[in-house]
């Protein structure tokens, strides 16, 4: 496994030394590809977690004012 990463570890290095000596800018390591989509991934979930727990709030919200209004129509006394 070790020798594996060594060619491997080989091979992107060549690459990246080759790039730099023909000034490319376009190289980048597959890694770079791989550490964006975590990064994207995980400022999706916390947008979809943020509007989950706003939508929650928003319900519990509502009830409780419609409870507060509902307590606020009951001025008149039910005596029957």
């Amino acid at each position: 496994m070790e020798k594996f990463k060594a060619i491997i570890n080989d091979y992107y290095n060549k690459k990246l030394l080759n790039s730099v000596l023909t000034n490319d800018n376009t190289f980048s390591f597959p890694i770079m590809k791989v550490i964006k989509a975590v990064g994207a991934y995980q400022i999706l979930t916390i947008i979809i977690i943020i509007f989950s727990c706003s939508y929650f709030l928003a319900i519990f919200w509502h009830i409780f004012i419609a409870d507060i209004e509902d307590w606020k129509m009951n001025n008149t006394y039910d005596v029957y």
